[in-house]
């Protein structure tokens, strides 16, 4: 979804980050929703970005993310991995199933369609490493390759994988 089409499927969008991740080990609140739906808005004039939403009688899914720069990287990271120096990466920043949705397919076709046809080779997510889906990705072709520290203090893993292919596997 281009970003001028972000405003109209915001608010779903919001209402299902915030079902999704008041789950453990999140338990985010209404106000995270809030400000991820003010970031959501201001990533959509990122270069690259990209959202994708799946619906199931209403939003069952969304991924989005955009591309950083040969030069940039995750803050607080600990390293910048070799096949990640000196080329855009695309940055998958959030990616949510709705918990009644989950297990039928929609996480793996919509990382997919995000991945899929990058001018970029490289992809990059962090995840919370106490949360069930860092095994999808890594069943997906992620791995680990550095942690991060967030703006929150959250240690978070950050993966890379190659982005560009349909498949989900290395």
């Amino acid at each position: 979804m281009a970003s001028a089409e972000v405003p109209r499927a915001l608010d779903s969008v919001r209402r299902l980050y915030a079902d999704a991740f008041a789950e453990d080990p999140y338990n985010e609140t209404v106000e995270d929703a809030n400000r991820f739906a003010e970031r959501l808005a201001e990533h959509a004039g990122r270069a690259g970005f990209d959202l994708v939403v799946a619906e199931n009688g209403g939003v069952a899914g969304f991924a989005y993310g955009f591309t950083f720069g040969a030069s940039d990287w995750w803050t607080n990271a600990h390293m910048l991995p070799p096949e990640a120096a000196g080329r855009a990466k695309f940055a998958v920043m959030e990616f949510a199933v709705r918990p009644g949705d989950r297990h039928h397919g929609i996480g793996s076709a919509l990382m997919r369609s995000l991945l899929t046809g990058r001018r970029e080779t490289v992809a990059t997510l962090c995840v919370d490493p106490r949360a069930t889906v860092k095994g999808l990705y890594l069943r997906w072709g992620w791995r680990h390759v550095t942690v991060r520290r967030s703006s929150a203090g959250q240690v978070m893993d950050v993966m890379l994988r190659r982005a560009g292919t349909g498949g989900l596997n290395p």
